[in-house]
């Protein structure tokens, strides 16, 4: 489902307008969120994760291809990072 608004604030954010980032975070960190939750089982990795995770999509940014769906590219950076964060754990342990 595309989210017109979600993706003018995506647009915003890349020319530059940092407060869009506010209105980007707000619309989808549950999402984000819940997706790593799923994987790591841990609610303080799952919030490292979750900063590791908009760190990564803001590296990104323009990789992301306008129109399609934002937060199904960031859940997808989400769940790779937290599969990531799983190996090293179980290398760790």
């Amino acid at each position: 489902m595309k989210d017109e608004s979600l993706e003018k604030s995506v647009e915003a954010l890349r020319g530059g307008d940092t407060r869009a980032f506010d209105r980007i975070y707000e619309r989808t960190n549950r999402a984000a969120y819940f997706t790593i939750l799923y994987i790591v089982h841990d609610k303080m990795h799952a919030e490292d994760v979750l900063q590791e995770t908009y760190l990564r999509a803001m590296r990104s940014l323009a990789q992301y291809r306008a129109g399609s769906n934002f937060t199904a590219w960031l859940c997808t950076i989400a769940r790779s990072l937290a599969l990531n964060h799983l190996k090293k754990n179980k290398r760790e342990v």
